[in-house]
């Protein structure tokens, strides 16, 4: 795109926009502009990809194509002090035994009603591939996986 008209920009001008035409006029003092959308189409729409390639792939690249190389970092931040009114904080420590700082490493006890999934005998589960993941993702997976496995929450 060219041009990416935001909503501010359209209240403060408001064009007459023909969507039949690709068209948009507006008035600049005594001057009426009238601009037109592009005709021409691409055929191909853009992609976009994340992964990581070789340099022999980068190499054989085709020229029309576009490359991006995007580093994102997060910085460690210090958790804010969060600010409670007083009626909040009066609940928070009337119901402080169901906020607890920690949550247990087992699954509640066994109640009269217990839920559960039944499942349709002989079916098969849906097998998709996962999404890909960058190596910090993959890790905490592994972690996360591993500590709700230990705790009894999941099972492979």
């Amino acid at each position: 795109y060219d041009a990416i008209l935001g909503k501010p920009w359209l209240y403060q001008i408001n064009p007459h926009i023909d969507w039949r035409t690709n068209t948009l006029s507006l008035n600049d003092g005594p001057r009426n502009i009238k601009i037109s959308a592009s005709t021409s189409r691409t055929t191909k729409k853009p992609e976009c990809h994340s992964l990581l390639i070789s340099r022999h792939q980068l190499v054989r690249t085709p020229a029309d194509e576009e490359i991006f190389a995007v580093c994102a970092t997060s910085e460690e931040v210090t958790p804010k002090e969060t600010y409670l009114s007083p009626e909040e904080a009066i609940i928070l420590k009337e119901f402080a035994n169901v906020f607890p700082a920690e949550l247990p490493n087992q699954l509640p006890p066994k109640r009269k009603i217990d839920h559960a999934i039944d499942l349709v005998p002989g079916a098969e589960l849906p097998s998709r591939p996962t999404y890909r993941l960058s190596y910090v993702e993959i890790d905490e997976l592994k972690k996360q996986l591993a500590d709700l496995t230990a705790k009894g929450f999941i099972r492979p």
